[in-house]
């Protein structure tokens, strides 16, 4: 978890913060307690966690803002995910849809 404190966001607004962790062990074993974490940490922004896959994507984990719990398993079914209304994720995000679905973030939560 230390390490994971210094990861800084790929993309943040005051509604949304999407992280990229880098491709090791340790951020593999830390994303869903991370996502957790910055969705108390930060009650009113939705958070996406992501991490590299055996396919060459991201596995990609959604947190739906703790003060407004729905649309996160909507926002990953656009692509190919699933889960509940305040949390849900995507197996395999291709990396050049990375710009799509933060656009579709946005507009989910903002």
């Amino acid at each position: 978890m230390d390490s994971v404190a210094q990861v800084q966001a790929y993309f943040a607004t005051d509604s949304v913060a999407v992280f990229v962790l880098p491709d090791q062990k340790w951020a593999r074993r830390v994303s869903g307690v991370w996502g957790n974490e910055l969705a108390n940490r930060y009650p009113d922004r939705a958070h996406a966690v992501l991490n590299r896959n055996r396919n060459g994507g991201f596995q990609v984990s959604v947190r739906a803002p703790l003060n407004n719990k729905a649309g996160a398993d909507e926002l990953c079914r656009q692509f190919s995910g699933g889960g509940r209304k305040a949390a849900a994720g995507i197996d395999n995000l291709r990396a050049e849809y990375i710009d799509n679905f933060i656009s579709a973030f946005q507009a989910k939560y903002s």
